[in-house]
């Protein structure tokens, strides 16, 4: 059988959202502890058939109680259900039920109920799907959607985690779209029924009237046995006057009668306060010749009268006593809270203050992150006014929180400070850092931690370690020698790690600089004897000269400054690179007859020749020559050049860059080629080449000024012929 479909509506839409609703489900708890309940569910749709119930659903509800109502507004369409005077438990029931059915995430609807005071707690869906809802809060109001619980109660809500409070604090509603990760709805309200306060009464006057019963019967029978008593006592004073009396000769009882009046002694007092008085009147001689009691029924009137003025102020006390029994329980539950000061304030303080309580009851587990939240909380809290934060509940738990956090702050710098055990030389950066956690505690964590003093206690450990530590390396030097470097190294790394309180400790600094001094001496002759056997600069004594720089480099700047013969190694590695770079001049300059060969060409250097003509290789006769300006002359160097290769090469590439040292300066130079053959000379293009197993005559001809012809300076000429770097000496 189909349960509220509402509801199910809700879950639906909080799972799967396939369109814009408006959903409410209102509860009116009457004051006869009944309920009213109003199901809206309504979407909007293009399809006809979404907009009413079939006839077979409507039956269904109706057979259940459900009045039914189609809902067409605002573009939204749907149904709406009501159900009136249904009971607490038969709603909780119901909605529960349809609940289970859809979804096992959402928790139960249930109306807890001690005494007077009901709580409602309902989890419509799970975390998931109220964030998932939550989500779609903007795309509702967009188009006039809402999904919302409305609760109204005939007496103020006395808590509520309500979205919404209003009517001094008798209409809950919470907004479903805002409840984020806190899908729960729960009230606490007090419900008072007329028939609860006839049964009060009855009661209290059902109690009364037992205690009032008991007093006047335990009263009556108690004065009903000393009346007993009092008129035995009486009876016998009679009967011994009578008997008294009858011996006597009375006097005729027509002419005489005598009246005789007996009372009680002052002293005896009934249990009211009043003298108990007896009157008989008798004639000595009736005409029986007996005496006669006259005043029975007298005496019976006055005593009844007495009881009823005794009786009558415990008869107004007790309905005082009823009349207060039954006018608490009012009170306290319906007048009250009509006064209470919670009920005067608006709506919007109420609101805020269920805002507050809610943030403060949703810090959860205090980690070392939880700072800003509890900081923003109590912002919040800071915020209201005095009159408001009087009934934030929960307040106290900010303070809580604070404590927690900073009981998680302080426990892990105590971490840091409890790893501290045995201290070692490796243990200064886990004391820094406890020190360094302990010194960003509040004064308020500080508290917290249980012996800071280790820290400190841990430093002295440490110095006393670091002050041994230098004192044994210093021993570990012994005899000094050129291999103690090391040694000495550690040992002075060592004291260089000391504070200056710690220096202070020791004497072991003395012994090291004396090894220090010692080492320094050693040294500083060693290489003193290096840089002295290295004596004439020549390409084999590179390796000493190398050796000394080495040692020597190796020194402080306080033990080179000691090395007398120091300059002597400069010049030598000075003289070493010229020797050097003499050599490399020597490999590659070339002299009348030497030959250049490579894979394609023999290359045989012929002569040099400054002219500023560049001549065929005969002479005689008619021939064809090159001639330079009047101001210039060639360096003319010829070369026998032959094609080794199988196939013709081109001479223009022979030859690449050429530069000239003339009296000490270098000139990158232009130059041309020109072949010859017997008494003809051709100057070389690109396109002339050389056929293979060939050979000619090249003349590589370099414009230099005509000076050089006669005033003897240096002359040599750098240039890469055949793949080769070589040098030509023209004039020393």
């Amino acid at each position: 059988m189909k349960k509220i479909r509402l509801l199910s509506a809700i879950m639906i839409c909080a799972i799967c959202l396939t369109g814009c609703m408006r959903v409410k489900a209102t509860i009116d708890v009457k004051s006869n502890g009944k309920i009213d309940l109003s199901m809206l569910y309504a979407t909007v749709s293009f399809d006809d058939d979404d907009k009413s119930l079939s006839d077979t659903e409507k039956k269904e509800y109706e057979q259940e109680g459900w009045t039914v109502e189609e809902y067409d507004r605002d573009g939204f369409y749907g149904y709406n259900l009501t159900r009136k005077n249904v009971s607490i438990d038969e709603v909780a029931s119901s909605i529960g039920q349809t609940q289970n059915q859809l979804s096992d995430e959402g928790g139960k609807i249930s109306f807890t109920k001690t005494g007077l005071l009901y709580s409602l707690d309902w989890q419509p869906f799970s975390k998931e799907q109220a964030e998932q809802i939550s989500d779609y809060k903007n795309y509702f109001s967009m188009y006039g959607g809402y999904m919302k619980v409305i609760v109204n109660l005939p007496f103020g809500a006395l808590s509520s985690n309500a979205t919404s409070v209003s009517n001094n604090g008798k209409t809950l509603e919470w907004d479903l779209l805002s409840l984020g990760s806190d899908p729960t709805i729960h009230a606490d309200f007090i419900l008072i029924t007329t028939s609860q306060i006839i049964k009060w009464g009855v009661t209290a006057v059902a109690l009364a009237g037992m205690a009032l019963f008991g007093l006047i019967w335990t009263y009556v029978k108690k004065k009903k046995e000393k009346n007993n008593n009092e008129e035995e006592t009486t009876t016998d004073a009679v009967s011994d006057q009578h008997n008294v009396t009858s011996s006597t000769e009375y006097p005729n009882p027509v002419d005489t009668v005598v009246s005789d009046t007996y009372q009680t002694p002052a002293d005896n007092t009934d249990n009211v306060g009043y003298p108990a008085q007896q009157n008989v009147n008798y004639n000595p001689m009736n005409n029986t010749g007996y005496p006669t009691h006259q005043s029975a029924e007298k005496h019976s009137d006055i005593q009844s009268v007495e009881k009823k003025k005794s009786i009558l102020p415990i008869i107004l006390l007790m309905l005082a006593a009823v009349i207060l029994i039954s006018a608490v329980p009012v009170y306290y539950y319906v007048f009250k809270p009509a006064t209470d000061p919670y009920n005067k304030l608006t709506d919007e303080e109420k609101n805020s203050i269920a805002v507050v309580e809610q943030h403060i009851s949703e810090l959860g587990e205090i980690t070392a992150k939880s700072k800003d939240k509890i900081d923003s909380v109590e912002k919040e809290y800071n915020d209201l006014d005095d009159t408001c934060k009087e009934f934030v509940k929960n307040h106290d738990k900010i303070d809580a929180a604070y404590i927690a956090y900073d009981k998680v702050v302080a426990e892990k710098t105590q971490k840091l400070i409890d790893d501290i055990s045995t201290v070692s030389l490796s243990s200064m950066t886990s004391i820094q850092s406890a020190e360094k956690s302990y010194n960003q505690l509040t004064d308020e964590q500080k508290v917290y931690i249980s012996n800071p003093e280790r820290i400190q206690e841990a430093y002295e450990e440490l110095s006393d370690l670091k002050v041994t530590d230098f004192e044994d390396k210093v021993k570990n030097i012994g005899k000094v020698t050129l291999k103690s470097e090391a040694k000495i190294s550690v040992a002075k790394s060592a004291y260089e790690s000391l504070s200056k309180e710690e220096q202070a400790k020791t004497t072991a600094n003395s012994t090291l600089n004396k090894a220090i001094k010692k080492y320094d001496n050693l040294i500083i002759k060693k290489v003193f004897k290096a840089i002295d056997a290295i004596g004439e600069v020549t390409l084999d004594k590179e390796a000493a000269i190398t050796k000394a720089y080495k040692l020597y480099k190796d020194l402080s700047y306080e033990q080179a400054k000691k090395v007398k013969n120091r300059d002597v190694l400069f010049a030598a590695q000075k003289r070493l690179e010229e020797v050097k770079a003499e050599e490399a001049l020597r490999k590659i300059t070339i002299n009348p007859g030497d030959v250049i060969k490579s894979s394609k060409w023999e290359v045989t250097y012929k002569k040099t020749n400054i002219s500023s003509k560049i001549l065929p290789n005969i002479t005689k006769g008619y021939y064809f020559y090159y001639h330079t300006d009047d101001d210039e002359t060639f360096i003319d160097l010829v070369f026998q050049i032959k094609n080794i290769d199988t196939d013709t090469l081109g001479i223009s590439d022979l030859v690449k860059s050429v530069s000239v040292d003339y009296n000490g300066k270098t000139y990158n130079k232009s130059f041309g080629l020109f072949v010859s053959s017997g008494d003809d000379i051709d100057k070389v293009y690109d396109w002339d080449g050389l056929g293979a197993l060939k050979s000619t005559t090249l003349h590589v001809a370099i414009a230099m000024p005509r000076e050089i012809q006669s005033n003897g300076k240096t002359l040599s000429v750098d240039l890469t012929i055949n793949g080769y770097k070589k040098h030509v000496v023209v004039r020393k």
